[in-house]
């Protein structure tokens, strides 16, 4: 992933130690990219859990993060999706077009 690539050439050394003034910039950086599906806080917060704060560390999260919104998205679209096929303007869609409601024609 090209963005976790990014975070790990801003040192050479993938194990230098993270602190909290360079987590905010390099949060506030990968929030800027278009397309992140999370927020600059919620990464800080994720990483601040972790053990080892090392530039190894930070990318592993933001690949974490990133699959993690990424199928919450999907599910949350897949379930307006299906709540909208039964919402009240369609429920009685699939009866109307057979063009009858218990053996009783309507069209007509």
């Amino acid at each position: 992933m090209e963005l976790t690539q990014s975070i790990l050439r801003t040192d050479d050394d993938s194990d230098h130690h993270v602190g909290d003034a360079e987590l905010m910039l390099l949060s506030k950086r990968v929030e800027s990219i278009e397309g992140i599906p999370f927020t600059s806080q919620e990464m800080c917060n994720r990483f601040k859990l972790e053990e080892a704060r090392t530039l190894r560390t930070l990318a592993d999260v933001v690949r974490t993060l990133y699959i993690e919104k990424r199928r919450e998205r999907v599910v949350a679209k897949a379930s307006d999706e299906l709540q909208g096929r039964k919402s009240p303007r369609t429920l009685g869609s699939s009866l109307l077009w057979k063009g009858k409601i218990d053996g009783i024609g309507i069209m007509g």
